[in-house]
């Protein structure tokens, strides 16, 4: 086993273990209380299933990733199979089979939950709210999944993420906080020193 995949299996079962505690919510509820016909298809593959039982391809409806539908009690009960399955997969080709694209699109849907953009409708009171209700430990590991899922990759929604998890209180997504994220994240990666210059030619 490499000490990549090493790694990754071992923050997989830390997440395992820090969220191993969250319950599931009924099924009616599984979309966050929501029981229109569209959010009951897309949650279908996950009706009476835990985290135990659920396989890869129940987070796949046929039309989408069911991930992003999830609300915030059911995308914490899953997590540590989502989390298990974007790590395994990483970096592997989305057209190449089903599991890939699972992954990709759990890697986007987790940034996406804790950032400050509202692009999903959930506004930063939202996000605050559901980053409260977590511990530092949980953050921390939310913090070192999303780095490892992104890890090439340098956007201001991986930033504002990565701040809000960090220090447990949720900025608005303007032009100003942008750079202050992006800041924070090149100097976290060192690819750029305390007083905002770039390191990648020294």
């Amino acid at each position: 086993m490499s000490a990549a995949v090493a790694s990754s299996s071992s923050l997989a079962d830390e997440i395992a273990a820090a969220f191993a505690g969250w319950a599931r919510p009924a099924d009616d509820d599984l979309a966050g209380g929501c029981t229109c016909d569209d959010c009951r298809y897309d949650t279908e593959p996950l009706r009476g299933k835990t985290r135990e039982t659920a396989a890869v391809e129940d987070f796949y409806n046929g039309r989408g990733i069911v991930v992003r539908v999830l609300g915030d009690d059911a995308f914490l009960h899953y997590l540590p199979v989502m989390a298990r399955v974007a790590l395994e997969h990483l970096g592997e080709d989305v057209s190449e089979s089903l599991p890939a694209g699972i992954a990709d699109g759990v890697a986007e849907a987790v940034r996406e939950r804790f950032a400050s953009s509202d692009r999903w409708g959930a506004g930063p009171g939202h996000v605050q709210a559901l980053v409260d209700r977590l511990d530092a430990t949980q953050r921390g590991l939310l913090v070192r999944l999303i780095e490892r899922l992104f890890a090439e990759e340098l956007t201001s929604l991986t930033a504002s993420a990565i701040a809000n998890l960090t220090t447990g209180r949720v900025s608005s997504y303007s032009e100003a906080e942008q750079s202050r994220w992006l800041t924070a994240d090149l100097q976290r990666r060192g690819l750029m020193d305390a007083d905002g210059n770039w390191t990648l030619w020294e």
